[in-house]
């Protein structure tokens, strides 16, 4: 199976250059790897055309278009997808796609550590305990995050309808999981490492805002029932009667 890595980017002439070039520099090569410019006025996309990616542009700001865009764009079957600040490790692309010999995963997550903070192994196991085990046994599942995670083409179609465009009312990763865990199987694959940046973590307003978006997507989830797939042929012959 083949592999397009998908990177939504706002300005990010910071990282942009260090993520790329751990991505180009694999065991095995993603097919295609695609940039997203959402609206990207530093020097993002100048420093991206030096590296051999695909640059689309998204005009309508936010994460979630980015983010569709990207996978809409894509045209393998399977679609990776990091953050701008991600550095991959060396055999991130190998190792995504032997996660997915397992044929009833539909998407997979992998651990990361902040990579400017100190004693990454140690920052690893805290974010792996208490950001992938603890919401499992919330959810009764994975959750995927956006800065280390693949999922197949033919899932993101299913579920694309669904998806919640509103990023102030949902984490897009986290509800992206969610409709995912509706169709199948999300893996945790331990061999698919990343180091991420810290420069959010540090941001107390950021995280008390997440912290807050968290709980608005568990009142959707078990409050609202916002999240239901409906199987449209059904529905329709439902409204048939």
């Amino acid at each position: 199976m083949k592999v397009s890595v998908v990177i939504p980017a706002y300005n990010e002439e910071a990282v942009i250059g260090r993520c790329l070039n751990a991505l180009t520099n694999q065991t095995v090569k993603a097919e295609e790897i695609i940039l997203v410019d959402n609206n990207c006025h530093d020097r993002t996309v100048e420093i991206a055309q030096k590296f051999p990616v695909r640059i689309i542009r998204e005009k309508r700001q936010g994460i979630s278009y980015a983010r569709n865009a990207g996978f809409n764009a894509a045209r393998h079957e399977i679609i990776g997808r990091i953050d701008a600040d991600t550095t991959v490790f060396p055999n991130w692309v190998e190792t995504l796609k032997k996660s997915f010999a397992d044929e009833q995963s539909v998407g997979v997550t992998g651990p990361y550590h902040f990579r400017n903070l100190p004693l990454p192994q140690i920052n690893e196991t805290l974010n792996t305990l208490f950001l992938v085990y603890l919401p499992r046994l919330i959810h009764g599942h994975f959750l995927t995050y956006g800065s280390n995670m693949g999922l197949l083409k033919s899932a993101w179609k299913k579920i694309a309808p669904q998806v919640i465009m509103n990023n102030r009312e949902v984490h897009e990763d986290w509800d992206l999981s969610i409709w995912l865990s509706k169709i199948g199987k999300i893996a945790f694959v331990p061999q698919l490492q990343v180091g991420v940046s810290a420069r959010r973590l540090i941001n107390l307003p950021s995280n008390i805002e997440y912290g807050y978006r968290y709980l608005k997507m568990l009142f959707r989830l078990y409050i609202t029932h916002t999240y239901q797939l409906i199987d449209r042929k059904t529905q329709t012959a439902r409204n048939s009667r």
